[in-house]
């Protein structure tokens, strides 16, 4: 439909769906007891995920400037 509200040729957009509310349900609940805990994630086995967190955001800013 060439000047009608119909288009041919492109593909139908989607949007994932997470349908698992379990799952994430757990991860926050897991996140927020850890941070309660550990705000700083200063003891040693949170070190790593403190060293990732670092990371992830030295590079948000280093591709933002």
């Amino acid at each position: 439909d060439y000047l009608g509200t119909r288009q041919s040729g492109l593909p139908p957009f989607r949007v994932a769906q997470i349908t698992d509310q379990d799952i994430l349900s757990m991860a926050h609940r897991e996140a927020r007891r850890l941070l309660s805990d550990d705000p700083d994630l200063s003891r040693a086995e949170h070190l790593p995920l403190a060293r990732a967190f670092e990371d992830y955001w030295e590079r948000s800013i280093t591709e933002i400037s």
